[in-house]
């Protein structure tokens, strides 16, 4: 079976580095400033990498996607990342610059990036049948208020997920068990 990997990152396989994203917060210039500082600081969670190391090696593909905007956090996301590309490559999915950051915005921009990341799979699965019962995408997130909106958009092209909750680094351990 290949696997499709997607991963949240902060609070997922990083500490978090933002405020509660259920309040409404201005995200302005200090806010961003002080999330760029934690994140200095904020390493992969261990657990999380040796999860990776078994689990994604021979992956079809891995993603990575996203609260943080490029411009601000760009840098210390690939250097913070830096240790998995020997494991296995991936893609970074940055929040976009141009929008804001509320709860609403966030899991809407959210389900959208997931549903073109399906869409891409169902068009090639499609025109390859044989394929289309040989593919699952694993969904690992630490906020989990989309996953019904996932779960249905999946229907809709008729793939295999399965969608893990992650609450910290102990829930790694589990999953590479």
């Amino acid at each position: 079976m290949k696997e499709i990997f997607i991963f949240d990152i902060d609070g997922c396989i990083l500490g978090q580095i933002f405020p509660n994203i259920y309040e409404n917060i201005n995200f302005n210039e200090n806010l961003m400033e002080e999330a760029l500082k934690k994140s200095e600081y904020n390493e992969l969670f261990e657990e999380f990498v040796n999860f990776y190391r078994e689990n994604c090696q021979t992956a079809y593909q891995v993603f990575f996607i996203t609260g943080r905007q490029k411009s601000y956090f760009g840098m210390i996301t690939e250097k913070q990342l830096a240790p998995l590309k020997t494991i296995r490559i991936f893609k970074i999915i940055y929040f976009p610059e141009d929008k804001s950051h509320t709860a609403g915005e966030y899991f809407n921009w959210k389900i959208e990036k997931i549903s073109e990341i399906f869409k891409k799979y169902y068009v090639v699965l499609k025109n390859n049948k044989n394929s289309k019962n040989n593919l699952i995408f694993k969904i690992f997130d630490d906020m989990t208020e989309h996953f019904d909106d996932i779960n249905r958009l999946a229907r809709n092209f008729e793939l295999k997920i399965s969608l893990k909750p992650i609450k910290g680094p102990e829930d790694w351990i589990l999953r590479t068990k």
